[in-house]
């Protein structure tokens, strides 16, 4: 389960930057802020892809869900308890 939280903070945390940058490149019109804009679009499809790749069950590797979290103790295709430590 140690994994799984790991993976789930990093996409979460590129998400959160990816979202920030594009909001500001949004609220600005400038040529710079396109690149910004576009900078945070690839860092949001970075995050969703991580979450896609790496948040998958360890017995069957089914994904698990963008919504998957700790309190989850077991796979909801297989399941297999999953462990929370």
């Amino acid at each position: 389960m140690e994994k799984l939280k790991i993976w789930d903070w990093v996409s979460t945390a590129i998400f959160l930057l990816g979202a920030i940058l594009f909001c500001f490149g949004c609220i600005r019109t400038e040529r710079f802020d396109n690149f910004v804009s576009a900078t945070g679009i690839a860092f949001v499809s970075i995050a969703i892809l991580i979450s896609i790749i790496k948040q998958r069950c360890p017995f069957c590797k089914h994904y698990l869900g963008f919504f998957f979290n700790s309190k989850h103790a077991f796979c909801p295709y297989c399941g297999s308890k999953i462990n929370r430590n």
